[in-house]
């Protein structure tokens, strides 16, 4: 009896709602909450520029529908994270993470981590760490060319702060025509300088520069833009004397085929004792002469030939050729006067000018009218301004005329001859 009472009595009591709560236990580092979402892999390198660099990761195990967020973060290496910093939103149906705004030249660590749209925005924990990846150095400026020959190309560039422990390279592609090779150099960094070696002459070619890091691994920038330049034509053999006067050269040359379509020019410049004018004209490239006038009579010129584009506007030329010493020819002398004649013999005598001193003089007689006869030549005493011709036929006309000739055996250049003088043996 007394215990049905008492289950009576607790039956009339109210009806107490009782809760309890157990403190968790903290997470290891490897461990996440039963409500929280699976965290992705570590991202990988996909492309970088100086300024950027594109990430691609997998995605959660729990993105079925492909319908979560993913976020990733930056952070330098060999400095601390900050856990708080803002996340940058990835390209999910490309599973792709643009990280801009970077600095150039700079190693980076990245780690990503999944967020459930609404209604829950769970979000995981941040994934492994990716490895180190490096933005590239800056994109050189484009480069100016320095200096061109017939095969090779010097360029110059702007060398930034940012660039002096980099190693630059330049590269040179042939623009138009036929396809030919591109060539890759390194550069001088210390004096900004490149210098392309082994091209073909007179041709277009394309030139950029990259600037690399210089580690073991290195990291290149973009090539820069490109800077249109050329080659020279290839300099011409070296010329032959055709011709010479005592104030006048002509020469010649051989015209090979990459000379068909170019403007040959000559020059002449005076070789030994006193100064005086180079000269320079144009020749005549389908004749392949060249004429070099209002030279000095006997006097050594050096002369060259060298090729050029027809364009005005991108004239382009080779070097000049390899010279060919040439020779102007005595002044011609005026014509003889006859001072005295035999059955036999004539004696004449000339004005004797400063340029015929050093000279050798001749005096030639040809018979004029009649039969035919022996022209007669003989040498003249410089010294007096006389000369004697003998075994000339009796009561005969003879043309007398002069001429002046060097006195170096080897190299020994005359004059034309003078005018004729009508002379008669007695």
């Amino acid at each position: 009896m007394k215990a049905q009472m008492e289950f009576a009595f607790l039956l009339l009591l109210p009806l107490v709602k009782v809760e309890c709560s157990v403190d968790p236990k903290p997470l290891g580092p490897n461990q996440v909450p039963a409500t929280s979402i699976a965290a992705p892999s570590a991202p990988r390198p996909k492309e970088s520029t100086s300024s950027s660099i594109v990430l691609s990761f997998d995605r959660s195990t729990e993105d079925k529908l492909h319908d979560f967020n993913y976020y990733a973060k930056k952070f330098r290496r060999n400095q601390a994270r900050h856990p708080d910093a803002k996340g940058v939103l990835c390209d999910t149906s490309a599973a792709v993470c643009r990280m801009e705004g970077l600095q150039s030249n700079t190693a980076y660590k990245f780690v990503v981590k999944a967020c459930a749209t609404k209604p829950s925005e769970l979000c995981s924990l941040n994934s492994p760490e990716s490895v180190v990846m490096y933005t590239k150095p800056e994109t050189p400026d484009a480069p100016t060319v320095k200096e061109s020959t017939s095969n090779s190309i010097t360029v110059a560039y702007t060398k930034y702060p940012t660039q002096a422990n980099l190693a630059v390279s330049v590269r040179a592609s042939p623009v138009g025509g036929e396809a030919g090779e591109t060539r890759e150099a390194a550069c001088n960094n210390e004096e900004a300088t490149c210098h392309l070696s082994g091209l073909e002459a007179n041709r277009a070619y394309s030139v950029s520069l990259k600037a690399c890091t210089t580690d073991p691994t290195p990291h290149c920038s973009q090539w820069s833009e490109s800077t249109t330049m050329y080659t020279r034509p290839n300099p011409p053999d070296a010329p032959t004397v055709k011709e010479s006067t005592s104030n006048s050269i002509t020469v010649t040359y051989t015209k090979k085929l990459s000379l068909a379509n170019l403007v040959m020019s000559v020059r002449a410049s005076p070789v030994g004792g006193k100064g005086g004018e180079t000269r320079e004209v144009a020749c005549n490239n389908e004749e392949t002469t060249c004429h070099l006038s209002g030279l000095e009579a006997n006097r050594a010129y050096a002369v060259s030939l060298r090729a050029c584009t027809s364009n005005r506007f991108e004239k382009r030329c080779s070097q000049w050729s390899d010279n060919t010493t040439m020779f102007t020819t005595p002044n011609r002398p005026a014509a003889p006067t006859m001072t005295e004649s035999t059955s036999k013999s004539i004696t004449v005598t000339y004005t004797g000018k400063p340029s015929l001193a050093d000279l050798a003089m001749y005096v030639r007689a040809s018979p004029v009218g009649g039969e035919a006869g022996e022209t007669r030549e003989f040498p003249c005493n410089n010294a007096k301004a006389t000369c004697h011709l003998s075994g000339l036929e009796a009561n005969r006309a003879y043309a007398v005329s002069l001429r002046a000739c060097s006195t170096k055996r080897y190299e020994q250049r005359c004059s034309q001859w003078s005018d004729n003088t009508t002379m008669f043996t007695t």
